[in-house]
C-alpha cells in the first residue's frame, strides 16, 4: 500500500501475511523495516472502516439503519448514537456487492472523517508493485506466501 503523508513522503507497506516491510519513498536504497505482520491490512493501515465493523457493533450503538441511494448504487445504511466524546459514525453498504463504499465519522454535525470508494477496481498488478527496495518481490502462490527475489 502506499500512503501520501501530509509532508509529501510516502510511505509504502508490503505484508506477506507473516512479516510487514515498510519504507518510505521510491528509492532503491530506503532502508526497510521489517515488523510482524500481526492486525496489519490496508484497511486497517488507512484508518478505512469495513462491513465488519458494522457488524462488530452492539446493536444499542446503532441509532438508525435503512436503505438510501448512493450515488447510482442502492446501500444499507447504518448511523451509530455519539459516543462519550461526541463521535458518531455513518456507513453505507453496497447492496450489489456487500463492500463498504462510504463512512463518515463526526463531531456532532461536522464530519471529520470521510472515506468512499464507490466502485471496485479489479485491476491485476504485475509483480513489480509487491517489489521491496532491495528488488525482492513478494509473491501469492496459491494460499502460501513467499519470497522471491527479482533480478
Amino acid at each position: 500500500m502506499d500512503r501520501g503523508l501530509p509532508d509529501g513522503n510516502t510511505r509504502i507497506s508490503l505484508t506477506n501475511g507473516e512479516e510487514t516491510y515498510i519504507w518510505y519513498g521510491y528509492d532503491q536504497d530506503a532502508e526497510v523495516a521489517v515488523l510482524p505482520a500481526g492486525e496489519f491490512s490496508a484497511d486497517v493501515e488507512q484508518s478505512i472502516p469495513t462491513y465488519e465493523d458494522i457488524l462488530d457493533l452492539p446493536v444499542e450503538d446503532i441509532s438508525l439503519a435503512d436503505y438510501r441511494p448512493l450515488d447510482t448504487l442502492t446501500c444499507i445504511y447504518v448511523e451509530t448514537v455519539a459516543d462519550e466524546a461526541g463521535y458518531s459514525t455513518r456507513y453505507w453498504v453496497s447492496v450489489e456487492n456487500g463492500l463498504l463504499v462510504q463512512a463518515e465519522r463526526l463531531l456532532g454535525e461536522n464530519a471529520v472523517y470521510r472515506m468512499t470508494s464507490l466502485y471496485v477496481d479489479q485491476t491485476e498488478y504485475d509483480a513489480s508493485r509487491f517489489t521491496l527496495p532491495d528488488g525482492t518481490v513478494l509473491l501469492d502462490d496459491g494460499g502460501t506466501e513467499s519470497m522471491v527475489p527479482i533480478n
